[in-house]
């Protein structure tokens, strides 16, 4: 009976180890795709953010670089006149909200600069001449298109800013640069200040043809790596391109990971202990059942083998009174023998009524007996 219990208590314990470790399986593909879901959605979110600044910031250098445009168209008007410069400046910068000034610059050298307070030093400045501003200038004239460069240092003021410049041609000749300077302050990075709010770092990339090296435009953290999102920002013969990532991870990882394991872990529990009383349960219906059967093989046994006992003594009795009668001796000494065993059968089947409780010993070569304990020996048990 021992090894029996020992191996009901192994296989429970056993059942539980399997439970909870299949808990905690379980409870980590869970959080692995809580966590997936969560991050997708982050990058998402990430995405639109860096989407709609980076388009913004695009929106605000293309209304800035369009006027451009306008300067080259006026310029051709006037027949290639730098005097007619004082009559239109003033109308074509106030109609460009997000340009901080516009210059001519006939031959790659600049003449004329509206507004020109803060701005008087860059006058007679040669583009072609200045190794620091040579390569981009010859890369706008032999491209004939629009370059945007920077940020630059601005020689005359010392100012961060970008520059866009133009080629202009006359009758195929390059006649020299219409030009116009954002400045980076005050024109350009008020959208940066919104991504501060929204728990991002942020790295704004430039494009400088006349360095090895791009410029970084803005940035809130000198961290260099990690971005989690990049989208570019296509400009005139130029890319730049907006970096984000998170300061910190909106998605908690390890308290969420803890929750989800503590739930799990005392769903785990709360199973073990009712698979643990149902499998007591389960024994002891077990226990009953071959309890059942086993009194009820008495009780049969009572009554199969009390019936032809009670004849078989029937014909003892009568065959005992014939030998009193023709003097029969030898029958005489073996009819008490007889007797008794016929009573402690008797008495063994009374038993069989009053089965109070059992256990199984072992017999011989592994075979088992069931070992009746009645009332009375369990009283004389305990009274001892």
């Amino acid at each position: 009976m021992d090894i029996i219990k020992f191996n009901i208590v192994k296989r429970k314990l056993f059942e539980v180890i399997i439970i909870l470790a299949a808990t905690i399986l379980l409870s980590e593909l869970v959080f692995r795709l809580h966590l997936s879901i969560e991050r997708n959605k982050e990058q998402q979110n990430l995405f639109l953010i860096n989407s709609y600044v980076a388009q913004e910031i695009q929106r605000n250098l293309s209304e800035g670089i369009s006027s451009l445009n306008a300067m080259e168209y006026i310029l051709k008007l006037n027949n290639f006149s730098t005097e007619s410069f004082d009559s239109w400046k003033t109308t074509l910068f106030d109609q460009y909200n997000k340009i901080s000034a516009i210059q001519l610059a006939p031959n790659g050298v600049v003449r004329k600069i509206y507004p020109i307070e803060n701005n008087e030093k860059a006058i007679g400045h040669d583009l072609l001449k200045d190794k620091r501003r040579k390569k981009g200038a010859l890369r706008a004239i032999n491209a004939k298109e629009i370059t945007v460069i920077g940020p630059l240092t601005l020689i005359q003021n010392g100012r961060k800013a970008i520059i866009a410049r133009k080629p202009v041609f006359k009758e195929n000749e390059f006649w020299g640069f219409v030009i116009v300077l954002i400045d980076l302050k005050d024109k350009l990075l008020k959208e940066m200040s919104d991504i501060d709010q929204k728990n991002l770092y942020y790295q704004l990339e430039g494009n400088n043809p006349d360095d090895d090296d791009n410029p970084i435009i803005a940035q809130n953290t000198d961290s260099s790596s990690g971005w989690m999102s990049e989208f570019p920002i296509i400009l005139p013969n130029s890319k730049w391109v907006l970096k984000l990532k998170y300061k910190h991870l909106v998605y908690a990882e390890r308290h969420e990971h803890i929750l989800i394991l503590t739930v799990f872990l005392f769903t785990a529990v709360l199973f073990s202990l009712l698979r643990i009383r149902m499998l007591n349960k389960a024994e002891k219906l077990k226990e009953l059942e071959e309890r059942n059967t086993i009194l009820a093989a008495g009780i049969t046994a009572n009554h199969e083998i009390k019936q032809p006992l009670s004849v078989i003594q029937m014909y003892v009795d009568m065959i005992y009174a014939i030998c009193q009668k023709h003097n029969v001796t030898e029958f005489q000494r073996f009819y008490p023998k007889v007797i008794d065993s016929i009573e402690r059968i008797t008495k063994i089947l009374d038993r069989f009524n009053n089965i109070d409780s059992y256990h199984i010993d072992d017999y011989v070569k592994g075979i088992k007996m069931v070992v009746f304990d009645d009332k009375k020996d369990n009283e004389n048990e305990k009274n001892d």
